[in-house]
């Protein structure tokens, strides 16, 4: 559970730091490198690695991928209203729907009868400069 919290933690603030204002795209792509990196995923891929079952390393270590590609989306000067960040978005959700869906399996867990890891609807109308 602590790496899917993680995961998120990781994109919240990534979305977050892509959205602030910078004297330069520079200074963005730094804030956004640098809230992945100050996330904890890493930590947390490396204990999922050594203590989770092969099906979910494998599926939360595509996890981890989708959130670099939305790191890099964002670095590279992508917003979170662009249709490329949105479609890694979604790739992003069902990866960790995939983890999450794989763990509760692993304790015999039920399989949930909705997606808890759905997106919300986020109708803001916020345009980028």
């Amino acid at each position: 559970m602590t790496y899917l919290a993680h995961l998120a933690r990781s994109t919240e603030s990534m979305r977050f730091a892509s959205e602030a204002a910078y004297d330069t795209p520079d200074d963005r792509r730094r804030a956004i490198r640098a809230a992945f990196s100050e996330s904890g995923l890493f930590e947390q891929r490396f204990s999922l690695t050594m203590l989770a079952p092969p099906r979910v390393v494998e599926l939360g270590v595509e996890a981890f991928r989708t959130v670099r590609t939305l790191r890099d989306l964002l670095a590279d000067g992508a917003y979170v209203t662009d249709g490329t960040f949105q479609t890694a978005q979604h790739t992003y959700y069902k990866a960790v729907q995939a983890t999450a869906s794989a763990m509760r399996q692993e304790l015999g867990i039920p399989e949930l009868p909705f997606d808890p890891l759905a997106p919300s609807h986020d109708t803001r109308t916020r345009q980028h400069p």
